[in-house]
């Protein structure tokens, strides 16, 4: 079979793999589906990019194909046969980087990492909402299905397709949103992708749940620095080893309006002032033509 060389993005690689592997069945949509025991669309949304396959989902296709798991999330195996592929490792490219590209959801010993989701009635993402009274408990229980099923959910169809988690900001370190605000973040895959000068929310080791602006060492230090917009908290240091998670955030949302800014008031009180002193020096003229 003629390969097709066009490099993938890391996530992208599941996607491209499970309609290459259907092909090289020779299966429909519909009878793969079938076989994988899901609908054909949700199917039809995995190929596509739309949607992120479940761990159930991963490990029936490797079983199927005879396909170590690990090679069918990060090798893209277009252009191999079936033989080339069963039973073979993968072979991390030198160039590899070592911060993990893809998060499954699979229980606590397994060697990748876990990042747990819950699908509306039409396989939709939601978003579950991480309150502050949960926040403590989120570092032990994100990775636990149940735990992820207990938190409220809901949807902004404002958003593009993606995986996103809410969460409820306590303190005020980050002004001008103030406490009690929600978050919302799209989950980062790759963590060398993390912006300079973006917002996320980090779930580590010893920090737990933080919410700051950040800066991306991870190439020169395997770090990222932490900062605070309210300047009496210090920035902090966080190595990627004690890094869980990482979201990017997107949106928030608030019951309370935002203060109105004080230098524009002033900037009104200002232009107030101008036009009574255009009025007044409009009157003295009058007066004196009248003289």
């Amino acid at each position: 079979m003629k390969s097709d060389t066009t490099k993938l993005p890391p996530m992208d690689v599941i996607n491209s793999n499970i309609k290459y592997l259907r092909s090289l069945r020779k299966l429909t949509q519909s009878a793969f589906a079938a076989e994988l025991g899901i609908k054909r669309a949700t199917l039809g949304a995995y190929e596509e990019g739309r949607a992120k396959p479940k761990y159930e989902v991963l490990i029936e296709l490797a079983d199927n194909f005879q396909v170590p798991l690990e090679r069918l999330i990060r090798e893209d195996l277009r252009g191999k046969e079936l033989a080339d592929l069963e039973s073979q490792p993968y072979a991390r490219p030198v160039n590899e980087p070592l911060v993990p590209l893809q998060r499954l959801q699979k229980d606590g010993d397994s060697p990748f990492r876990v990042l747990s989701i819950t699908v509306d009635q039409d396989e939709r993402e939601n978003i579950e909402m991480v309150p502050a009274k949960a926040a403590a408990g989120y570092l032990s229980g994100m990775s636990d299905l149940d735990y992820i099923k207990e938190l409220p959910k809901f949807q902004l169809p404002f958003l593009p397709i993606g995986t996103y988690r809410a969460f409820e900001i306590q303190g005020d370190s980050m002004l001008p949103l103030e406490s009690g605000p929600i978050v919302v973040g799209e989950y980062v895959q790759n963590w060398q992708e993390i912006k300079d000068g973006g917002t996320y929310v980090l779930i580590s080791e010893n920090d737990g749940l933080v919410y700051k602006r950040v800066m991306n060492e991870i190439e020169q230090k395997q770090q990222l620095v932490c900062h605070s917009d309210n300047p009496i908290y210090p920035s902090f240091d966080l190595p990627v080893s004690e890094l869980r998670e990482a979201w990017e955030i997107k949106a928030f949302i608030s019951k309370d309006l935002p203060k109105p800014d004080k230098s524009a008031d002033r900037f009104v009180e200002l232009m107030k002032e101008q036009q009574s002193q255009i009025l007044d020096l409009r009157w003295e003229l009058k007066q004196l033509k009248g003289n």
